[in-house]
């Protein structure tokens, strides 16, 4: 019962140990500002995407005429 309670205590001061470490927090941010750079820029390229389609479009057909 004695072994039970200090398994059990130890337990505790280890997730209690976890909870205050603060090393990972500078990475987590960095992660969640990564992500939202790439969301953005996912949306970005999606909404101009037939832009840029046409401006390489009119781009080779310019440069096929002065090859012709």
């Amino acid at each position: 019962m004695v072994e039970a309670q200090i398994r059990w205590k130890n337990a505790l001061w280890r997730a209690a140990a976890i909870l205050r470490d603060r090393r990972g927090q500078g990475m987590v941010e960095y992660v969640l500002i990564a992500a939202l750079l790439g969301l953005g820029a996912v949306a970005t390229m999606t909404l101009l995407k037939d832009e840029v389609t046409a401006l390489f479009t009119r781009l080779a057909n310019t440069l096929k005429a002065y090859t012709n």
